[in-house]
């Protein structure tokens, strides 16, 4: 292991945070996210605890019509919108990383996905 951090280092010279370890921390960051949100905002919680038991569903970016299947009220949708959750961006909705992955869906796409800055 030490081999490895001291390979990656010398890769890395002008950064803190390598991006391996920031990518794999998203998860574990994520999952304390969504237990943190989840106590502060019940309305996000209730749509949350939707999309987590639907995550075989729908993949992100997701098409409207995909989550307004899950989520069958327009207010659920705007609840995501409005706390950062999603994202519309030509026609799709995008979630948040920290939340596709920590709650676990999958990619719609193939290879390296879009990165938006919300």
């Amino acid at each position: 292991m030490a081999e490895v951090n001291s390979t990656v280092s010398q890769l890395y010279k002008d950064r803190l945070f390598y991006p391996s370890a920031i990518r794999d921390s998203i998860k574990d960051v994520g999952t304390d996210k969504i237990d943190e949100v989840k106590t502060e905002n019940k309305p996000l919680k209730q749509v949350l605890e939707i999309l987590e038991k639907n995550t075989t569903k729908i993949k992100f970016p997701a098409n409207p019509d995909d989550l307004k299947n899950i989520l069958k009220e327009e207010k659920d949708i705007d609840i995501l919108l409005d706390n950062g959750v999603i994202i519309l961006h030509q026609g799709e909705y995008y979630m948040a990383s920290i939340y596709q992955q920590s709650i676990g869906f999958a990619t719609s796409r193939k290879g390296k996905p879009k990165v938006l800055y919300f």
